[in-house]
C-alpha cells in the first residue's frame, strides 16, 4: 500500500514539474509575443497569388518590390485602435483598448502589427490583371476622406471608405465597418466599371506569422500558430513544422483561417456560402503565410457590384464573441488540450459562479467547494479507509517486529490482516488520483481563458493568471500538504516516510511559479480535504492529539 501511495504522489509531482516547465516556457514566449515595435515608415513587400497559377489549381507566389509608405489613417472605437495603410488598404495594426500588456505596463496588446518584429500581420486585397492589386505592380494606393475616424459616444457603428480608380475608369471603394463593443472588422468592395472593357478580379485574405520559439515538454503549453476550418475538420492546427513540410492547397466552403497566440487571435472569416481556395507558403524571411482567395468574377462595361463581406476578427479568445462570428467552430481555438472534456464544463461553471459573485478568485473557491461536494461520497469512503489504516498501525508495527527480517512473510501476513479487517490498502489513494485530471484541466482553464487574465482576487493578488508575487499562497499550500501527510497513515518503510514528508517541500517549490489561481484551487482543495478527513477520523475515534 505504501509503495502504491508513493507512486500516486510521485505522479502528481511529475505532473507538477511538467506544468511548471510548460508555464515557464509559456511565460517567456508570451513576453516575446507581446513586444511591439515602432511604426515602420516603409511598407513591407507583400506576396500575392498568381492569377494564372490559381486558375490551374495551384497557387504560386512571389515577392513584389517594396514601395514607400504613402500614409495611413487611424480608426478608434471603444474596443480598438486601428491603423489602416493606404497602400493596399490593409489593416496594418490592431491594438486592444481594454488589454494592457500587464498591470505594470500600460501599453496595449497588439494583435496585428506590420512592424518588422511583429509575429502577426494581415494582408488582403482585390487582385486582378488590371488592379487594384497585381502580382507584378503590388498593391494599389487608396485615398481617404479623413486622416482619423473616431466612433462617437452616440454611434453604434462606424464605416470607413477607401477609394481607388484606374486610368481606364474602374472605380473601387473598399468598405471597412466597425461596431461598438466588437473586435470584428467587416470588409467588402464596391466595384464600378465605367471603362469600355470588361474587368476581372478576385478577393484574397492572408495572415503572415513568424515562428514563436520556446515550447514546453510534451507540448503542454497553449497553442501558438496557424489554423483553418473546413466542413471536414472544424479546427485544424497548422503547425510551423507542418507548413514547412507541405503547402496548403484546397477549396473550402464555409471555412476560416486564423493565427493564434496566448489569449488572442486574428482570423479571417469569409461569407459561409462562398468557396475560397486556401493556400500557404513559407517566405525567404522565415515568415509563414496562410491565405485564401475567392472565385474570379468579371464586370462588363457599365456594371457595378458589391462583394459579399468578409470579417477580420482581431481580439481576445472569448467563446461568445468567436461563436457569433463562426458558430460552433471559431471558439474551438480556445484550446484546452486533451482534457477539454473536463476543462470546458469547469470553465462554464466558473463563468456562472463569477456572474453571481463578480470575482474570479471567489469563483475558484466556490467551484472547488462544488467539486468537493460532487465527490464527497467517494472521498468519504477513501478517508474512512485511511482512518482504518491509521487504527491498524499498532498491529502493522507488531507484524513488522515479528517478521521484519522476512520481507515475503511480512507482505503475506500484512495482506492477511487487510483481508481480515476488510480494508482496501489502495482506498486512500483514490482522492489524489481523482484530483490529478481535475488539477490539469483547471490548469488549462486558467492559462487559456482570457477572462482570467489580469483578474484580481483579494489583497495582494492582483492577477490570478500569474504567480503570487509574495509566494504566500504556495507556502500555505505547502503547509496544507504537510498537514495532510500527518493525517495519513505513516508508511512502514522509514525511507518512504522521509520521501513522503519531503514531497510538500518539493511541491511548494514547483508551485511557486504557478498562476495564483491554480495554487488557490489546490490550497482550497487541500483545506476542504483536511476538514473532511479530520471529521471522519474524529467520528471513527482515531486519536489526533496534535489537532484536538
Amino acid at each position: 500500500m505504501d509503495s502504491k501511495r508513493l507512486f500516486v504522489y510521485a505522479g502528481l509531482m511529475v505532473s507538477g514539474l511538467l506544468l511548471w516547465q510548460a508555464w515557464q516556457q509559456e511565460h517567456l514566449s508570451g513576453v516575446v509575443a507581446t513586444q511591439s515595435a515602432e511604426i515602420s515608415t516603409v511598407a513591407p513587400a507583400i506576396q500575392l497569388p498568381e492569377s494564372s497559377q490559381f486558375d490551374s489549381g495551384t497557387i504560386q507566389t512571389r515577392s513584389t518590390p517594396k514601395k514607400p509608405q504613402t500614409g495611413s489613417i487611424k480608426v478608434q472605437t471603444d474596443t480598438l485602435r486601428v491603423r489602416v495603410g493606404l497602400l493596399g488598404g490593409n489593416v496594418d495594426q490592431v491594438k486592444l483598448n481594454h488589454y494592457p500588456l500587464s498591470l505594470k505596463d500600460t501599453r496595449l496588446e497588439a494583435v496585428l502589427d506590420d512592424s518588422p518584429t511583429s509575429v502577426r500581420a494581415s494582408q488582403d486585397g482585390l487582385e486582378g490583371p488590371k488592379g487594384p492589386d497585381n502580382t507584378k505592380l503590388g498593391q494599389a494606393v487608396y485615398q481617404s476622406e479623413k486622416q482619423a475616424y473616431v466612433l462617437g459616444s452616440r454611434q453604434s457603428q462606424l464605416q470607413v471608405d477607401l477609394h481607388w480608380h484606374s486610368p481606364e475608369g474602374v472605380k473601387v471603394t473598399k468598405h471597412l465597418s466597425f461596431k461598438r463593443g466588437s473586435y470584428a472588422i467587416k470588409q467588402s468592395y464596391t466595384i464600378n466599371n465605367t471603362s469600355a472593357k470588361s474587368w476581372q478580379g478576385r478577393v484574397y485574405h492572408q495572415l503572415k506569422t513568424k515562428e514563436q520559439q520556446g515550447k514546453g515538454m510534451f507540448g503542454m503549453r497553449t497553442y501558438a500558430g496557424n489554423a483553418i476550418s473546413s466542413p471536414d475538420d472544424k479546427y485544424e492546427k497548422l503547425t510551423f513544422s507542418a507548413l514547412k513540410r507541405e503547402n496548403i492547397d484546397r477549396d473550402i466552403r464555409g471555412g476560416w483561417l486564423a493565427a493564434q497566440e496566448h489569449y488572442f487571435i486574428a482570423a479571417w472569416v469569409p461569407e459561409p456560402s462562398e468557396v475560397f481556395h486556401y493556400y500557404s507558403f513559407v517566405g525567404n524571411d522565415d515568415t509563414y503565410t496562410v491565405g485564401m482567395v475567392g472565385q474570379r468574377f468579371s464586370l462588363k462595361p457599365g456594371q457595378k457590384i458589391t462583394t459579399k463581406p468578409s470579417v477580420l476578427y482581431a481580439g481576445p479568445e472569448e467563446a461568445q464573441r468567436l461563436d457569433a462570428i463562426a458558430p460552433g467552430t471559431l471558439k474551438l481555438t480556445i484550446d484546452y488540450g486533451s482534457l477539454w472534456v473536463l476543462s470546458a464544463p469547469i470553465f462554464w461553471l466558473l463563468t456562472k459562479v463569477h456572474q453571481a459573485m463578480g470575482n474570479w478568485g471567489w469563483a475558484i473557491v466556490f467551484v472547488t467547494l462544488i467539486i468537493k461536494l460532487v465527490f464527497y461520497r467517494l472521498s468519504e469512503s477513501s478517508y474512512r479507509s485511511m482512518a482504518k489504516m491509521r487504527q491498524l498501525q499498532p498491529k502493522l508495527e507488531a507484524l513488522k517486529e515479528r517478521f521484519g527480517q522476512d520481507k515475503a512473510k511480512l507482505s503475506q501476513e500484512t495482506m492477511v490482516l487487510y483481508q481480515k479487517e476488510k480494508i482496501n490498502p489502495l482506498g486512500g489513494c483514490l482522492p489524489m488520483i481523482i484530483q490529478i485530471p481535475i488539477f490539469l484541466a483547471l490548469y488549462w482553464v486558467l492559462i487559456e481563458s482570457v477572462e482570467l487574465r489580469q483578474a484580481p482576487f483579494v489583497f495582494w493578488i492582483h492577477d490570478l493568471s500569474v504567480k503570487d508575487p509574495y509566494y504566500i499562497l504556495p507556502l500555505l499550500m505547502g503547509v496544507s500538504m504537510l498537514v495532510q501527510q500527518m493525517l495519513n497513515p505513516k508508511p512502514q518503510d522509514p525511507i518512504q516516510a522521509k520521501v513522503m514528508m519531503f514531497l510538500p517541500v518539493m511541491m511548494t517549490g514547483l508551485f511557486i511559479s504557478f498562476p495564483a489561481g491554480l495554487v488557490l484551487y489546490w490550497l482550497c482543495n487541500n483545506v476542504l480535504s483536511i476538514l473532511q478527513q479530520w471529521l471522519i477520523m474524529r467520528r471513527m475515534g482515531v486519536k489526533q492529539s496534535w489537532m484536538a
